[in-house]
């Protein structure tokens, strides 16, 4: 924040008597002296520093919990079973308890005509808990299809320092379809406590 403002110096008291201005009552008596407009300006001023003060503090708070963002790739491509497995490097840390907002995209890569057909499927676990909803990709082909597939969900974390990680699985096939790096990634954005 700027400097604090300071009491400026009065230079002309109000005098008893003196006209309030057309239409206007002559001021009371007595009139407010030099010293009494020095104590209302200076009682005036602090009050305006301390409300200064109290916003830089709650500036600083609210940036110390707002966007936190945590980020992560697929570092190696997962061959696709009918079994969920991890996929390499997309397992994060949620470094503060509260609701999340996690994001995945999934690079879904149907390969061979085994695997025509067959659902493509990711998947968030969080502590080892398979969260409500799927990233899904129905690979109809003849050779190979792709697709980026994209899914999130609210997350109440109750402590901090929970795993979440991102899992692939195929529905049936004999394909050997994959779950793709670096295209494949997770975030998550606290959002509250």
């Amino acid at each position: 924040m700027g400097s604090p403002i300071v009491t400026p110096t009065i230079r002309t008291p109000l005098l008893a008597g003196e006209s309030g201005g057309a239409g206007r009552s002559p001021v009371r008596t007595p009139a407010p002296t030099t010293k009494d407009w020095w104590l209302y300006w200076d009682t005036l001023t602090r009050g305006i520093n301390q409300a200064a003060a109290d916003i830089a503090d709650l500036e600083a708070r609210l940036d110390a919990t707002a966007g936190l963002i945590v980020f992560a790739n697929a570092t190696a491509s997962l061959t696709l079973t009918t079994t969920f497995q991890t996929i390499v490097g997309t397992s994060i840390t949620l470094p503060r308890a509260g609701k999340y907002l996690i994001q995945a995209t999934f690079d879904l890569i149907g390969i061979g005509a085994g695997d025509t057909g067959a659902n493509l499927a990711g998947q968030l676990l969080v502590n080892g808990v398979a969260q409500p909803a799927q990233g899904i990709f129905r690979a109809e082909f003849t050779a190979a299809a792709r697709a980026t597939v994209a899914q999130q969900w609210v997350y109440q974390a109750v402590t901090a320092g929970q795993t979440a990680l991102l899992q692939a699985a195929k529905s049936s096939g004999t394909g050997t379809s994959i779950a793709g790096n670096p295209h494949t990634s997770i975030s998550a954005l606290w959002v509250s406590p």
